[in-house]
């Protein structure tokens, strides 16, 4: 569990240096984390990717070649669609979870930002969203 931490801090940090990394150094990077995430034992979740800017307009170049990477190698090692739904899944609030937090939004609709609680599932929801602009933008069948 610990070393678990550990190699997404270690992913975070390089993360922020991929624009000084080669292409090849990136490729690598993205492979590797794609056979960690992808792994059945769960070695690393998606969640790991939240510190990646994904900004549609102006990502960087080597940004746009680790996701490429990461994404195909990804698809390309997992071949069963339940442990693709299983790792991009994670994280995501369960039916029951909806319901509630529907209430509790509808309860709460006039409290200022600075009331409301981030959890770690809103932070993955905005991730899978950004992942789906990513593919659907620079990733083409």
């Amino acid at each position: 569990p610990n070393s678990r931490f550990t190699l997404m801090l270690t992913f975070w940090d390089a993360f922020k240096q991929l624009e000084s990394y080669s292409a090849r150094k990136v490729a690598n990077l993205a492979k590797l984390l794609a056979h960690l995430v992808g792994a059945i034992e769960k070695c690393l979740t998606i969640g790991v990717l939240k510190r990646v800017e994904f900004s549609p307009s102006n990502m960087p170049e080597m940004t746009i070649i680790f996701l490429s990477v990461f994404m195909t190698a990804l698809f390309e090692s997992v071949r069963n669609t339940e442990h693709i739904q299983t790792i991009f899944s994670h994280g995501a609030p369960k039916s029951s979870q909806l319901i509630g937090s529907s209430k509790f939004q509808e309860s709460h609709e006039d409290d200022d930002d600075n009331n409301k609680q981030t959890t770690k599932k809103e932070d993955l929801s905005d991730l899978r969203e950004s992942i789906s602009l990513f593919l659907l933008q620079y990733i083409k069948s």
